[in-house]
C-alpha cells in the first residue's frame, strides 16, 4: 500500500486550516504544523496525534512532503522559504480543500455573511457520515462539539467558500448557494463591482445548480446580471434557483412567526418550481437563520436529500460556535456570542438580539462588547460599524484584532466610539478585553441581554463570561 504525504500546516491554529487538517487526519494524512496560537483547535488535533510547532522555525518542516499555507502567511516566512530551499511543494489551503473534494459532489456555500451557519446546517440535514465538510466553526451537535472539518467515506462534500482573499475561485462545485453579496475586505477588493465580478467568476464555475438570495440588495444585482448575460467571457450554464420573501422567486419564504418564548421560529417555504410545500422550524431566535435554513433546505434537495430529511435536520440543528451562541442565563441574564464583525451582521444580529429581548418581557437593557477585525476594515467602515452598534443600550468596544496586518497604532477603539452617540446609551472604549469584559459583566443586571461579539479571538477568551457574571 502506497505511504500517505507527511503535510505541514503553517498557521494550523487558525478556524479554516484546523478543519482542512483535520479532514486530511482523517483520510489517513500524517499530519503535523506550527502556529504561534495555542487554543481549542490546535489543543484537539495534539490530542489526536498531531505535532504543533509553537513557533515558526526552518527546522519544522523536516520530513513533510506538502507545505500547506493561508493567504496571512507570507511568501517570506521561515518555513515557505525552507520549503522552496528543499524543492516541497508549497500550496495554499484552498487547493488543498480542493484536494479533499476529488471525486466528490461539493456544495460550495458563499456570501459575505452567514457561510458557516449554512454550511453547519448542511451537516446537520445529510449527518455527519454521508458527508465530508470543511466549515470554518466548530459544529455544535446533540452529542457535543464537532470540530469543522471532516472526511466521510460518502460522496457529498460540503465546503464554505471563502470571497475574502478570492480562494471561492478554486473550487468546481456542482451545487453552490450565494446567501448575500456586501462590501467586504476592501484591503483584497477595489470596489463593490469587483466583489461582484468575483462572484461572477464563481457562479461559472458552477456545474449544476446555483441557489442564490431572492432578497438580498447584491445577490438580486447579480442574478439580474447572469440573466441579462453581462459576463466576461463564458456564460452561467448552472441552473439558477432564487429563494426568499420576494413575490418573484421561485422558492417563496412566507409567514414567519416567532414562538412566547422568543426561541423558536416558524415560517412556510413553497415552489412550484421544485414542488416544495412545507412548514419550517428551527429552534433559534437568530431571524436571519430563516433564509439561511431556507437555502440550506433547498440545496439539500437539489442534492437527493428528501423533504422529510431537510425538514428534520434544521429542526435539529443546535448551531455552530461563535454565531448568536446562547452560552447561558445567569440571575435571569442571558448571555450570547456571535461572530458579527461588519456592519451588516451586526445589525442583523442586533434585531435578533432585540426582538428576544421583547419576547422576554422588554425589562433590562442589550449591552454588547465588541472587538472589531482587521485594521483595514475598522477604517474604512468606522461610521458603519458605529451606527449598526447604536441599536444596543450599552457598547463597549475593545482593541480591534488582526492577525495579518501590521499594528497601527492610529486604528483603536475610539476610531469607533468616536462616531457614536452617547445621549441615549452608554459607551465606552476600553483597549483591554478581559478589563472590558469585566465592564460588561459588573453593569448587567436581571432582565438584559449582554452580547460578545467579533471575528477575532473574543468569543475563545471570554468563554469564562458565565462565571463573572
Amino acid at each position: 500500500m502506497k505511504q500517505k504525504k507527511v503535510l505541514h500546516f503553517v498557521g494550523i491554529g487558525g478556524m479554516g486550516m484546523s478543519a482542512i487538517a483535520n479532514a486530511f487526519l482523517e483520510q489517513g494524512y500524517k499530519v503535523q504544523g506550527s502556529d504561534v496560537l495555542d487554543n481549542d483547535y490546535t489543543a484537539s488535533l495534539k490530542e489526536k496525534g498531531v505535532r504543533i510547532f509553537q513557533e515558526h522555525s526552518k527546522g519544522n518542516i523536516k520530513g513533510a512532503d506538502l507545505l500547506i499555507v493561508s493567504t496571512a502567511i507570507p511568501d517570506d516566512s521561515l518555513e515557505v522559504l525552507a520549503a522552496k530551499e528543499l524543492g516541497i511543494r508549497v500550496i495554499h489551503r484552498s487547493v488543498a480543500l480542493q484536494m479533499l473534494a476529488k471525486n466528490k459532489r461539493m456544495i460550495a456555500v458563499s456570501g459575505t455573511h452567514g457561510k458557516s451557519s449554512i454550511s453547519a446546517m448542511l451537516v446537520s440535514i445529510f449527518g455527519a457520515d454521508n458527508a465530508s465538510f470543511v466549515i470554518g466553526a466548530p459544529i455544535k451537535t446533540k452529542n457535543g462539539v464537532i470540530m469543522g472539518g471532516h472526511a466521510a467515506n460518502a460522496p457529498i462534500f460540503i465546503a464554505e467558500a471563502d470571497e475574502s482573499d478570492r480562494s471561492f475561485l478554486h473550487y468546481k462545485p456542482e451545487t453552490a448557494i450565494i446567501n448575500n453579496i456586501d462590501a467586504d475586505h476592501m484591503d483584497n477588493y477595489n470596489s463593490l463591482d469587483d466583489i461582484e465580478n468575483a462572484f461572477l467568476a464563481f457562479a461559472r464555475n458552477v456545474s449544476k445548480n446555483i441557489v442564490i438570495s431572492a432578497d438580498d440588495y447584491g445577490a438580486k444585482r447579480l442574478t439580474k446580471h447572469i440573466v441579462d448575460g453581462r459576463v466576461d467571457g463564458e456564460r452561467v450554464l448552472a441552473n439558477l434557483i432564487t429563494v426568499g420573501e420576494d413575490l418573484g422567486a421561485d422558492v417563496r419564504i412566507s409567514d414567519v412567526t416567532v414562538s412566547e418564548n422568543g426561541l423558536q421560529i416558524m415560517w412556510n417555504l413553497k415552489s412550484d418550481l421544485l414542488q416544495i410545500d412545507t412548514h419550517l422550524r428551527i429552534n433559534s431566535p437568530a431571524l436571519y437563520h430563516v433564509p439561511n435554513s431556507s437555502m440550506a433546505f433547498v440545496a439539500a434537495l437539489l442534492n437527493e436529500a428528501t423533504p422529510e430529511q431537510a425538514k428534520q435536520g434544521i429542526e435539529d440543528f443546535c448551531g455552530a460556535e461563535h454565531r448568536f451562541e446562547i452560552r447561558g442565563e445567569i440571575n435571569d441574564i442571558l448571555i450570547i456570542d456571535d461572530y458579527a464583525h461588519h456592519p451588516t451582521a451586526i445589525t442583523a444580529l442586533l434585531k435578533s438580539a432585540r426582538q428576544l429581548w421583547k419576547r422576554r418581557g422588554s425589562k433590562g437593557k442589550i449591552r454588547i462588547l465588541y472587538q472589531p477585525l482587521v485594521f483595514s476594515r475598522t477604517r474604512i467602515f468606522q461610521r458603519e460599524i458605529a451606527e449598526a452598534l447604536q441599536a444596543a443600550d450599552e457598547i463597549i468596544v475593545t482593541q480591534i484584532f488582526d492577525s495579518r496586518e501590521p499594528f497601527d497604532p492610529n486604528t483603536t477603539p475610539e476610531t469607533v466610539t468616536q462616531h457614536i452617540d452617547a445621549t441615549t446609551r452608554e459607551v465606552y472604549a476600553i483597549a483591554d478585553l478581559e478589563t472590558a469584559l469585566k465592564k460588561l459583566t459588573f453593569d448587567a443586571v436581571p432582565g438584559d441581554i449582554i452580547i460578545t461579539a467579533g471575528g477575532g479571538d473574543i468569543g475563545i477568551r471570554t468563554r469564562h463570561i458565565v462565571d463573572l457574571v
